[in-house]
């Protein structure tokens, strides 16, 4: 994309979100950067992004399918695990989700360059099995980074309401 873009010669800003400048992209980069702006996302706006994108109900059954590690786990608020798949599947067949958002994020952590935490509410309004659920549960994530691109590798929901309160 990149490359595209500055062979074009009007292109004054171009601004990336969740990637990084490939190797191929360098030189033309080079080439090109007294009269290109170029603007990328840092990790942890980038990491914000995959969360609002998997808040987002009509991303949400595919999220994990396309942006989660090989290995993924989802443990859902029972403690059973779920992989990527499985999560997909859930979510098209037994829960219609109305809204989602991500209300507050209370910790963002680099426990490695490649290895982040981050701990969040999630307003939920959603039917589960023709049950309505109205939650706000928290969220427990880690992300890595993977040949330059970040994935979610583990995420732990909470069951019901958060007190809010208790993170302050």
């Amino acid at each position: 994309a990149l490359r595209r873009s500055l062979d074009n010669e009007n292109v004054e800003l171009i601004s990336f979100g969740r990637r990084n400048i490939s190797e191929e992209e360098v030189e033309f980069y080079e080439r090109n950067r007294d009269r290109v702006q170029i603007f990328f996302m840092n990790d942890k706006e980038t990491i914000i992004s995959l969360l609002n994108e998997f808040a987002n109900p009509k991303k949400m059954a595919s999220f994990f399918v396309n942006n989660a590690t090989p290995d993924f786990l989802f443990i859902r608020p029972s403690g059973n695990p779920i992989d990527a798949k499985g999560f997909e599947q859930m979510i098209t067949g037994d829960i219609v989700q109305e809204k989602a958002e991500i209300t507050k994020i209370h910790r963002f952590e680099f426990l490695r360059e490649n290895i982040v935490m981050c701990i969040f509410t999630l307003g939920s309004k959603f039917t589960y099995k023709g049950t309505p659920n109205d939650d706000l549960p928290t969220v427990t994530s880690i992300f890595k980074k993977v040949n330059n691109v970040w994935k979610i590798h583990w995420m732990q929901r909470s069951t019901g309401n958060s007190d809010l309160s208790l993170w302050d």
